[in-house]
């Protein structure tokens, strides 16, 4: 059985085991760090700041957000209204970038990670 040249072509040109297609690679990873600021938010207030404000902060700081999250701060707190509840928005950003976040009030949150809040 013979095979058609243009198939072997194709196969040669699109095969990713033979090396031939478009490679993809990933840009250089970012070395980042968790940055934190209080919601402010409150028992029977409210909830304080919403996410979406702090990370307009952060980005009119010139500062670049790799994740977000919202989560407690892992300690107990007085369940009274107008207690604070311990909320904070959290910020994974460029460590290069620290300085800008500290600025417009943010903390760094060292040990943070959001797959255990």
């Amino acid at each position: 059985m013979k095979i058609p040249f243009a198939l072997i072509l194709c196969c040669a040109l699109f095969n990713p085991a033979w090396g031939m297609s478009a490679k993809k690679t990933a840009p250089p990873p970012v070395e980042s760090v968790w940055v934190k600021r209080s919601a402010s938010a409150a028992s029977c207030v409210g909830e304080g700041e919403p996410l979406a404000v702090a990370r307009k902060s952060l980005e009119n700081a010139q500062v670049r957000i790799l994740q977000e999250k919202r989560a407690g701060d892992g300690l107990m707190h007085i369940q009274m209204c107008g207690a604070d509840t311990g909320e904070l928005n959290y910020f994974q950003i460029p460590k290069t970038e620290l300085n800008q976040a500290k600025t417009a009030g943010f903390s760094e949150a060292p040990g943070f990670s959001p797959k255990e809040h």
